[in-house]
């Protein structure tokens, strides 16, 4: 079963995107799964105050999240006890977002201008993903059934849509203002937890707590699996101030280094006549190889002339793949060239790797952010054994060959791509001081804590008289679908 608080994190996103599953269903007249129905979509099933959570956004939490754990191998139809359990956990989830935002109201806590604003752009910008995408459905449409335009086709998706979550058809403009709303709300939710959770604190006995306790975690797994420390190190480097799950080490086991790497790949592809000529360069040294064995066996020169012209037809076409290759890679390696002109300058090779370098996680993309830590430091490496996203063969090798503080010439990688080399500097193996730790620790356990003591107020709140909420009408939901199944 799902935790509650991964479900509620789930939920609150529902709204803030589209789910494609139910674009489709909508498009053709609903839900398979919807059975009929003594509630109406406009029945409260609970309420507080001015907040409330209708039947509609219920159903469609429950059915959204019964279809995704069906999906990952949980059936929550199993039987009653299952069903039962999965019904309080989508209600509990909706029911924390409901008193959240009651007791953020109650306390006048308000966005600023500057996250409404941001909310506001969040929400065009899937607002504009939904209307391409239902427009493209509303197109496919069209083109089985044309007594409706593409327009009147979008419209009755969107409405569909809009009644599925909010039990209220819809325009595609009320739609998208119902849509921003939702979107600032999560974002009210999100910030008020903040500001709530900052008043709670962290003892500095907590913090030797969890260090003591990875302590023996750490020195139980890295003896066993020293390499696991590059996957846990650098993961840590590169989320350890956004991520409360990127632990830091507590032990460097022996044998690590760091390098700098300028990487670059060549762009674009080989052509199909490349690949096809090296084809032919493995049918030719085939053909060799058999003509070679057949001579020895039988102890004749009777196919030395046909050697000799394979031979020579091999070395035309590895002469034809070479300038392919060379073509191909020409403006990385001249890149690369430019890169080691200017470290034999005297340039310090963290500027010139900043400079050059292909590698997103050090430098950056739009995907993802570069790690300082990767940029001052550069990446671990071992070649005593195997770690997770290791380093290639070659890279090791010539590693091995380089003394710290000294810098490769440009080599080829086992995948085409082309490297200069930095070795950088040893990690110094042992215990890491619970000092050093300190400030990463202390995020860590606030961040738990905070989840933890979070989870207790909501509690609380949910708990409160003033909370009404229909358990009948939330134990209704689903049981046509469980007899259904039990008949069959």
């Amino acid at each position: 079963m799902m935790k509650m608080r991964k479900l509620h994190r789930l939920i609150a996103l529902m709204l803030a995107a589209m789910l494609a599953l139910f674009a489709v269903s909508c498009g053709n007249g609903g839900s398979e799964k919807e059975q009929q129905s003594d509630y109406s979509p406009e029945t409260i099933v609970a309420s507080i105050g001015d907040q409330n959570v209708s039947y509609a956004l219920y159903k469609a939490a429950f059915e959204s999240y019964a279809e995704y754990l069906q999906q990952i191998g949980y059936d929550p139809f199993s039987d009653e006890t299952e069903l039962r359990g999965f019904q309080e956990m989508v209600i509990d989830a909706l029911l924390a977002d409901m008193v959240t935002l009651y007791h953020a109201h109650a306390d006048g806590f308000s966005l600023s201008e500057e996250s409404i604003e941001d909310a506001k752009q969040q929400a065009a910008s899937e607002l504009e993903e939904i209307h391409e995408n239902y427009w493209a459905l509303a197109e496919t449409a069209y083109e089985s059934d044309q007594t409706q335009t593409v327009q009147q086709h979008f419209d009755r998706m969107i409405g569909e849509l809009s009644e599925f979550y909010t039990g209220r058809k819809m325009t595609y403009e009320e739609y998208a203002e119902d849509y921003t709303g939702e979107i600032i709300n999560s974002r009210l939710i999100e910030e008020y937890k903040d500001h709530i959770c900052a008043e709670f604190g962290v003892s500095e006995e907590d913090i030797i707590e969890w260090y003591k306790t990875q302590l023996d975690i750490d020195e139980a797994l890295y003896e066993k699996q020293p390499g696991q420390y590059k996957s846990d190190m650098e993961y840590f480097e590169r989320f350890g101030e956004k991520n409360s799950d990127a632990y830091p080490p507590t032990i460097v086991p022996e044998g690590f280094s760091r390098i700098m790497d300028i990487v670059i790949h060549p762009s674009g592809s080989l052509s199909e006549e490349y690949e096809q000529k090296i084809a032919e360069l493995d049918s030719i040294a085939s053909e060799c190889s058999t003509l070679l064995f057949d001579n020895a066996l039988n102890g004749t020169e009777e196919n030395t002339e046909r050697i000799a012209e394979l031979l020579e037809s091999y070395r035309l076409v590895k002469e034809e793949t070479d300038q392919m290759y060379e073509a191909y890679t020409l403006e990385a390696r001249q890149k690369l060239e430019q890169a080691y002109a200017e470290l034999e300058a005297g340039a310090d090779f963290s500027d010139v790797m900043m400079k050059y370098t292909d590698d997103p996680e050090v430098i950056g993309s739009e995907e993802i952010q570069g790690c300082e830590a990767f940029q001052k430091k550069g990446k671990l490496i071992a070649v005593g054994f195997d770690c997770p996203n290791d380093w290639s063969s070659t890279v090791k090798e010539i590693y091995s060959m380089t003394d710290k503080g000294s810098y490769s010439t440009i080599f080829t990688d086992t995948d085409g791509s082309m490297h200069i080399i930095y070795h950088a500097e040893d990690e110094q193996a042992g215990v890491v001081p619970v000092e050093t730790l300190h400030d990463a620790i202390e995020f860590i356990v606030r961040s738990e804590s905070s989840d933890a003591q979070w989870s207790e107020l909501l509690e609380t709140w949910i708990d409160d008289p003033e909370v009404n909420v229909d358990m009948d009408c939330v134990h209704a939901l689903g049981m046509d679908r469980l007899k259904k199944k039990e008949e069959n």
